[in-house]
């Protein structure tokens, strides 16, 4: 096994390298991104099965990949990704279903689908992404639709990471 003979820059991590035996400094891709106040939303099946919560405040985001204006994420590389999402909602509706959107659709085998609806949901996705596909995170809303997702840095974030 060989090592780097040099220091890595922050935020860099050993990897496989690129001849058979060696390790190399590469990135690690990682964001953890909030919305910055109450938000009205509407996760009605009407309102489109690939509308995404506005998430539009960066905590972190090592590879600047994360788009606050689209409220999606952009791989960088391809590997496969870990997503984590988790939503509170004010009380007048209820969150029965999250998915991933990915490159405008709803993502298969995304789903996470709560038996009965509650003001929180947090789910988990774990899926083979492209160098370029974009992902956002959809809340489905099982009553009317229309809903306020609270601002909370406990209970309202989107984050995700290349595991390999």
């Amino acid at each position: 096994l060989k090592l780097p003979s040099t220091v890595g820059a922050a935020g860099q991590v050993l990897k496989n390298g690129s001849t058979a035996g060696t390790l190399e400094f590469g990135s690690t891709h990682f964001f953890e991104v909030k919305i910055s106040a109450n938000v009205s939303y509407n996760g009605a099946f009407s309102a489109g099965l690939a509308t995404l919560v506005p998430y539009n405040t960066e905590n972190y985001d090592i590879g600047s990949n994360f788009n606050t204006s689209t409220h999606l994420y952009t791989v960088p590389e391809t590997g496969l990704y870990q997503f984590f999402a988790s939503i509170v909602l004010n009380g007048d509706n209820f969150a029965s279903q999250g998915w991933l959107v990915v490159n405008g659709s709803r993502a298969s085998f995304t789903d996470w689908v709560q038996s009965t609806g509650d003001d929180f949901l947090n789910t988990a996705h774990l899926l083979y992404l492209t160098a370029g596909d974009t992902v956002g995170y959809h809340l489905y809303t099982a009553t009317n639709g229309a809903t306020t997702i609270l601002e909370s840095n406990n209970h309202t974030w989107f984050k995700g990471y290349k595991c390999n």
